[in-house]
């Protein structure tokens, strides 16, 4: 009974998987072909029942398939946050890495998906750990994740293998609230990468005239951000998007779409999505 209930997990057949598995005939550790367990693919549909059931009855937390990937990264990769929280109190490997070298913590990162980095980090994961969080963030275009990471006391100015810092990267792609929630984190603008270029001379090269004007009004003097009168606090998302010009219906709209997808992708908190709405709609 091992192969049906496994294809009932995969199928998404919660129902008969349940009947299946109170029959106590099945192995929890059967594979098909690509090497996967009942255990992935009850993970990947975020059957926490299941999924503990099937750990009682001796399945492998950590069992690899032929791409090396384990149960809890099928969660991951589905938000599924209740089953990803069992596997991790069943003891699964949160350090392991997919056959590309990419770690959990890094793939939620590039994801967006702020929740599972916020458990990630507070499982100890390592915030600076192999490619900084914070330049995929940036380079992904990810606001929220950012603050996120800042306020977890990511290093601001730290630099990549080309030495470029985040601020080098979100000055590249012309992201203004990045440049602007950098800046007023402390990014220092006049640190140059391997070329000997800063970040404003990304912007210009761009053609992104008002970030390298954003850059010289924020990092004027010594180049640092924090501006005379922030008082040498953390910036904050909400301080990163203030209200400069009245934006039409559409775009409120279009805005408005955008954020309630991220609400609903749960990369957002109901309060933020709340805060980021009234924002929006006193810019009408």
């Amino acid at each position: 009974m091992s192969k049906p209930f496994l294809i009932a997990c995969e199928g998404g057949k919660r129902k008969i998987a349940e009947i299946l598995l109170d029959q106590e005939v099945t192995d929890a550790n059967y594979t098909d072909d690509k090497g996967r367990t009942a255990l992935h693919y009850a993970a990947h549909r975020g059957y926490v029942e299941i999924c503990q059931k099937l750990i009682n009855k001796g399945a492998q937390i950590d069992y690899e398939d032929h791409n090396g990937e384990t149960p809890l990264f099928f969660a991951v990769l589905q938000n599924q946050t209740q089953t990803i929280e069992l596997l991790l109190e069943h003891g699964a490997n949160k350090e392991i890495k997919d056959y590309q070298g990419n770690d959990l913590l890094h793939i939620v990162t590039r994801n967006g998906q702020k929740k599972l980095v916020e458990l990630f980090l507070e499982k100890g994961m390592d915030i600076d750990g192999g490619e900084s969080l914070l330049h995929l963030a940036v380079k992904n275009g990810h606001l929220y994740m950012v603050d996120l990471l800042l306020n977890q006391e990511a290093d601001v100015n730290i630099q990549d293998e080309s030495e470029n810092t985040p601020l080098h990267y979100a000055a590249a792609n012309g992201n203004k609230d990045l440049v602007k929630l950098l800046l007023q984190s402390g990014a220092d603008a006049t640190l140059t990468n391997v070329k000997e270029q800063k970040p404003s001379d990304y912007a210009t090269i761009k053609g992104h005239n008002e970030i390298t004007e954003l850059i010289i009004e924020y990092a004027g003097g010594d180049g640092i951000g924090l501006p005379v009168g922030t008082g040498g606090t953390k910036s904050t998302v909400k301080e990163a998007n203030p209200k400069e010009n009245n934006l039409s219906r559409e775009e409120v709209m279009a805005k408005l779409k955008d954020i309630k997808e991220l609400l609903d992708m749960e990369i957002i908190s109901q309060e933020e999505f709340n805060e980021k709405k009234a924002g929006l709609l006193k810019q009408l």
